[in-house]
């Protein structure tokens, strides 16, 4: 049968269907291989159980003016100085996935204690290393750290006593 045969109306609703069809299984490939999809994500909690058991005890502890900043990114915590745009990068990539369980803040948004609980987890060799590189980066800034193993009393008083504030004094 001849093209000039069909009626120019079917002819479009035909590319019309055929079209939308197309939309819609290259617009779902699309999102599958990188794009944006919300139902990709599900709330979680922030604390486990231990964290959130430690949240409670270091608020306890606080003295008045002080406060306590859960899950702080290690990258937000201090400052890049680096001016070499390259050496900048390096820098940055080695603290930007890390973060540590607690900052304690002082009424000027100051870190005036680090707290990490180490669990097991702290003994391998990969975690000893992360945790003697956070270590290293929080002296040197002068920002002190607590680490917390199970079972220990999470006391916060007795490490913002005066080297604490003096090296808050020094920023």
């Amino acid at each position: 049968m001849p093209l000039s045969a069909f009626n120019p109306t079917s002819v479009a609703l035909v590319f019309g269907i055929v079209a939308l069809l197309c939309l819609v299984l290259f617009a779902g490939r699309g999102r599958r291989s990188g794009g944006f999809n919300p139902a990709d994500y599900l709330a979680k909690p922030l604390l486990s159980a231990w964290e959130l058991k430690a949240l409670v005890e270091i608020q306890a502890d606080l003295p008045r003016g002080y406060h306590v900043c859960p899950q702080v990114r290690l990258a937000d915590a201090v400052q890049i100085v680096q001016r070499d745009p390259a050496l900048r990068r390096a820098a940055l990539g080695r603290v930007a996935q890390k973060s540590v369980d607690f900052a304690v803040i002082d009424g000027k948004g100051r870190i005036a204690l680090v707290i990490e609980l180490d669990d097991r987890s702290h003994d391998r060799p990969d975690r000893r290393r992360r945790d003697e590189m956070v270590d290293a980066v929080l002296d040197h800034c002068a920002i002190p750290i607590r680490r917390v193993r199970p079972g220990e009393r999470v006391s916060v008083c007795t490490h913002l006593r005066e080297p604490a504030i003096a090296s808050l004094a020094r920023r």
